[in-house]
Formats: C-alpha cells, sequence, structure tokens
C-alpha cells in the first residue's frame, strides 16, 4: 500500500512538472528573425503536352437524308462559316415534283 502511495505521489509530480514546463515556455518571449523581399513581376511559362482530340463546342453535321430525294447541289464547303438559315444543299426530289404537278392540275380543275 506505501508503494502506491509513492506511485501515486510520483505520477502526479511528474504532471506538475510537465505542465508547469508547458506553461513557462508559452510564457517565454522569443523572437524571430524575419527576412522580406521586394515582389518583383516575371512571366511564367510551362508546356504542358496531354494526348486528347479538340472538339469543336457548337458543331453540327448534316447527312444525307435519302427519303427526301438525291441532292441537286450543295451550296457550302467543308469549313465554310455559315449563319442560321443558310442553305447548305437542295434535294432534287422527282416524286415530290410529281405530286405537286398533280395537286396543281386538281386546283384548276376546281377552279373553273
Amino acid at each position: 500500500m506505501k508503494n502506491k502511495k509513492w506511485i501515486a505521489a510520483g505520477i502526479i509530480g511528474l504532471l506538475i512538472l510537465l505542465i508547469g514546463i508547458n506553461v513557462w515556455k508559452s510564457r517565454a518571449t522569443t523572437t524571430f528573425q524575419v527576412e522580406t523581399t521586394t515582389l518583383t513581376e516575371k512571366a511564367m511559362k510551362e508546356t504542358v503536352i496531354t494526348p486528347g482530340t479538340l472538339t469543336l463546342d457548337e458543331e453540327q453535321f448534316v447527312y444525307y437524308q435519302a427519303e427526301k430525294g438525291e441532292i441537286a447541289e450543295i451550296f457550302v464547303e467543308e469549313g465554310d462559316k455559315i449563319a442560321k438559315g443558310d442553305e447548305l444543299l437542295q434535294y432534287d426530289n422527282k416524286q415530290l415534283d410529281l405530286e405537286e404537278r398533280q395537286n396543281d392540275l386538281q386546283i384548276r380543275s376546281t377552279a373553273l
């Protein structure tokens, strides 16, 4: 029992000693020597090479549509810049032309 009291007293004394040392160190005034310089502006240039492909954000592909007929004329070349509403190509559909003529004949015959 006497040994336990001495061990407990030793641990408590050690804790008090450690706390005292930490308090003494934190209150001690320490000065730091700091070196300062002036700001200079320099251009940084670095080249980064990465693999990949570059695609346009607003690219649109126009494909041939067989149900509209044969392509009669193409108005633009590859790489041309176009605006909304510009004609790109013209289809030639003989069946559609025949139906248009028949409709015109029907309209004329009913008008007489």
